[in-house]
């Protein structure tokens, strides 16, 4: 009954759209008349894809993408058929790898996710122009990861064993690693950082066990700039 409905409340949406359904033309007129600013020539526009946006499982595959090829290495044209990668190319290819990503009770459920979400035209299948959104998201992952570092270097530094100060922080570990319950409430709660936590935690997790030992979690160093 309409009497029942609350007179307030915060309402929350997800807008999808494939790289090929994006309307530029209609973006700039609404762009230039609302905001009042005058936005690029198409050519100049950097298309982003943010971390916070992005599930857990797909992270874990652009991060092992990242890890088994090369920078600037074409792996669509490895996965793809055609002009496009259908699902059973996806799983055949990973097969044919011997991926870890593929292997275990919960792969195909990673595949087929990863798959659902680069599929965003929901055709069945994935154009290269939609493949590249892992290239996108690599950007906000790689700018993600060194703000994070920076923080902490900030927060437990000066010197060189900053980030064994932070781990040091962290409560509630399970075999000495630190699953992402307590992740969340020490980076969050206690450290007061407030960027995409979850999915740093996730990234930083590359044995997908749920957790971050302390290996992983000093990946970071690699990301150090004094």
């Amino acid at each position: 009954a309409v009497e029942k409905l609350p007179v307030g409340g915060t309402f929350r949406a997800t807008y999808v759209c494939a790289p090929e359904d994006r309307q530029l033309a209609l973006r700039r007129s609404l762009y230039e008349k609302y905001g009042m600013w005058k936005m690029l020539p198409d050519a100049e526009v950097v298309w982003w894809a943010g971390v916070e946006e992005t599930p857990p499982v797909v992270l874990s595959f652009m991060d092992w993408l990242a890890r088994e090829f090369s920078e600037g290495k074409d792996t669509f044209s490895i996965f793809a058929h055609g002009d496009r990668v259908t699902l059973g190319n996806f799983e055949d290819t990973l097969r044919e790898m011997k991926s870890d990503f593929s292997k275990g009770a919960e792969g195909a459920n990673r595949v087929h996710a990863v798959f659902r979400f680069l599929d965003a035209s929901n055709k069945g299948g994935i154009t290269k122009s939609q493949w590249k959104i892992l290239d996108q998201l690599r950007q906000d992952v790689d700018l993600s990861m060194r703000e994070f570092t920076g923080f902490l270097h900030h927060k437990f530094g000066p010197g060189a064993t900053f980030l064994e100060k932070a781990w040091a922080g962290f409560e509630g570990l399970k075999d000495d690693e630190v699953p992402e319950s307590s992740w969340r409430e020490c980076v969050i709660d206690k450290w007061q950082y407030f960027g995409p936590v979850v999915g740093l935690h996730c990234l930083l997790d590359r044995s997908r066990s749920g957790s971050v030992s302390l290996q992983e979690f000093m990946i970071l160093n690699l990301l150090v700039e004094y």
